[in-house]
């Protein structure tokens, strides 16, 4: 099995679900993968947080950091894809407005390749990153919006974007939906929901992936 691209977003490490990447890595086994896209929201930050945090997220955050990029770069590995692009999410930005708000003498030191793995190409354009591709261009990027249906939020980014097909994580629901001669496709999340503490309700997310092979864009749903 060849696919063009392999998309995995929103593991919020450390609140990743184990036993949906081992999942993942079973369904892609053995699979020629040209590109792997990690979609963003890789780290959750929670210490970086504007949000109320506890004296042991503030006190852990640099082994946070350190275990986070090591689990990424053994992920890596474990794909084997050709080339990997790391992109950006709002969970990944904490980290610059955290500098920001408390050290601002740093800002411009400390730099998002701080926790990009090795090898893997950065991408911090809240826009992503446009590839050419026989199904037209196709844009990857964690996206900047929510919409509580499944499918509405690339449905959106492609009518934003126009002529161009959409591959976005961030909302942590997994579709595929199409509009007019275009796809847009939400790429699941693989974190564990009950460790997002934020949430007052049980959220209605969906744990996959998603990726892009010669007869086009699939999700996978992981249990």
């Amino acid at each position: 099995m060849r696919l063009y691209h392999l998309i995995l977003s929103d593991l919020h490490l450390p609140l990743h679900d184990e036993a949906a990447v081992r999942g993942l890595l079973s369904e892609v086994k053995g699979a020629r993968i040209e590109h792997l896209h990690l979609l963003g929201d890789l780290y959750d930050f929670a210490a970086f947080s504007r949000f109320i945090r506890t004296p042991s997220e503030v006190a852990q955050a640099s082994q946070a950091l350190a275990d986070g990029k090591a689990y990424l770069q053994a992920l890596i590995s474990k794909v084997n894809a050709k080339k990997v692009f790391f992109y950006i999410g709002n969970h990944e930005e904490r980290l610059l407005k955290y500098i920001l708000r408390n050290a601002p003498a740093l800002f411009g030191t400390v730099t998002y390749k701080l926790i990009t793995p090795e090898g893997a190409e950065l991408v911090e354009h809240r826009w992503g990153r446009a590839f050419a591709s026989h199904f037209g261009t196709i844009r990857f990027m964690h996206g900047g919006l929510v919409r509580k249906t499944p499918g509405a939020t690339p449905l959106e980014h492609i009518r934003a974007f126009q002529r161009e097909n959409i591959v976005v994580g961030h909302s942590h629901r997994l579709s595929v939906v199409y509009d007019r001669h275009y796809f847009g496709v939400e790429s699941g999340h693989l974190s564990l929901p009950e460790a997002h503490d934020y949430c007052t309700v049980p959220p209605c997310w969906t744990r996959g992936f998603s990726f892009i092979d010669a007869s086009g864009p699939r999700v996978i749903k992981l249990e």
